[in-house]
């Protein structure tokens, strides 16, 4: 019995004074229990039919069975919006107007039976009809006076007709995000595609960025590397490397922003950092079914003979290439890891050892697979190692470190990829006057994913 009021109430049936329900007429009604619930599920079923005649472009059959459900119910009021629409289609808007105006009077009717009863049901679906109805007939001020009245709170639902309003008022940056908000909870508004489309053709771009689905990393594992301590006291210390490759650790540490498992980042600091303990560790990486593998690596980097070098705890300057990691050395490792993904942060500060014409570490990779790489690296700018400021830090680390505890998710869905990782890294660098360093390189989509934004999840 519940349930038959409130479907009542919902559709408007029968008068109360001259407009409204009495106590009477509402027992009246539930005396017909059954039948009434048949003539409702008719009516439904026959305005779904509309819509899907609507939907495959058949206006004039669609408008032909809303007009025949409004004669049988008068206060069918999503019936007379949906005729009104369907008129509007067939560019006959005198009709579509009057429906319109019909489908108006008839949800602000609804509206005062539910607050003359106490009843909050479905009073936001109403409200949002109503919105939708006064910016079809171009009352834009009256239904932005509606929406205004409504604390924010309770306008969850109503993001679709907020879209058409403030497109009109020319806010379309609050337009395009009140529209994908309503998009989300319901991509097959028809509504909600037809003014899509309108502002399309206006020149205006409301379209939502494709929605991301890239799979989560189950087997995702991590390398972090922070030198800033040397053996060879030809090398000048540093002081910060080690302070960035915690922070990275920490972030990969926190399940909110972290797609890595904290059993699966590996850390080497200074003296833990030596050559051997790194082609351990590149090896193994190489032994493990992964999804996504990340190597950070902070500390000083050379070139002797056009060949690259990282400098390890234990490299000695007068035997570089025997007790340093050579990029070939590197890349060779890096080519016997198996994950589909693989990004590869470097940044280094160059020691006194570089020579001209030397090339990068992703100068060295090649793959035969399909899978994603990228490499993103950064150095500064090269001087005697012993004046080398020992407090300077690297280009990007503290940005990269951001990205990692959920900043830069530009498109607000939740999830940091390589694009918007970049992005903010030489953004923030270049505000700096250091943004000449950095470089990418690889091949990557929307999909390579390396970190979360929890606010927006």
């Amino acid at each position: 019995m519940v349930v038959l009021i409130i479907c009542f109430l919902l559709q408007g049936i029968g008068p109360m004074g001259s407009h409204g329900l009495t106590a009477h007429r509402i027992f009246h009604q539930l005396a017909a229990t059954s039948s009434a619930a048949a003539q409702m599920d008719s009516r439904l079923a026959e305005y779904f039919r509309g819509i899907t005649l609507y939907r495959a472009g058949q206006w004039a059959q669609a408008a032909s069975i809303f007009e025949a459900l409004l004669e049988k119910n008068p206060e069918f009021s999503l019936a007379a919006g949906a005729a009104a629409d369907a008129y509007r289609k067939l560019e006959r808007t005198d009709k579509a107007q009057s429906y319109y105006a019909l489908a108006a009077r008839l949800s602000e009717e609804k509206l005062r039976r539910r607050a003359q009863w106490g009843l909050n049901l479905d009073t936001d679906a109403v409200t949002a009809d109503l919105m939708y109805y006064r910016y079809r007939m171009g009352q834009r001020d009256e239904a932005w006076a509606l929406l205004k009245s409504i604390k924010p709170g309770n306008r969850e639902n109503l993001a679709g007709p907020t879209a058409m309003l403030l497109s009109a008022r020319g806010e379309f940056k609050k337009a395009r995000a009140e529209f994908c908000r309503a998009f989300k909870r319901d991509p097959r508004d028809y509504r909600l595609l037809e003014f899509l489309a309108e502002a399309r053709a206006a020149g205006r771009k409301l379209a939502c960025p494709p929605k991301q689905t890239p799979e989560k990393p189950t087997r995702a594992h991590a390398l972090i590397i922070g030198i800033g301590r040397y053996r060879d006291r030809g090398i000048a210390q540093l002081t910060h490397p080690v302070h960035d490759a915690l922070c990275i650790d920490e972030a990969l540490g926190n399940p909110r922003y972290s797609l890595f498992p904290g059993k699966n980042v590996v850390v080497l600091l200074d003296r833990q950092a030596t050559t051997s303990a790194i082609r351990k560790e590149l090896r193994q990486l190489g032994e493990k079914a992964a999804d996504l593998v990340m190597i950070y690596f902070t500390g000083r980097t050379a070139w002797e003979d056009k060949t690259a070098y990282w400098l390890t705890h234990d490299t000695l300057l007068d035997r570089i290439q025997t007790t340093g990691l050579s990029g070939p050395v590197i890349a060779n490792f890096l080519t016997r890891i198996q994950a589909r993904r693989l990004a590869v942060f470097v940044d280094s500060r160059h020691s006194p050892a570089s020579t001209r014409g030397a090339s990068t570490l992703s100068d060295f990779f090649s793959s035969a697979d399909e899978r994603e790489t990228v490499f993103i690296t950064a150095s500064t700018k090269a001087m005697p190692a012993g004046k080398l400021k020992s407090m300077e830090r690297g280009v990007f680390s503290p940005y990269l470190c951001k990205v990692l505890q959920g900043k830069g998710d530009r498109n607000r869905d939740g999830l940091i990829n390589i694009h918007e990782t970049w992005s903010y890294m030489k953004n923030r660098a270049g505000q700096t006057g250091r943004d000449q360093a950095l470089a990418i390189r690889g091949s990557y989509t929307e999909g390579f994913v390396i970190s979360k934004n929890p606010l927006m999840r």
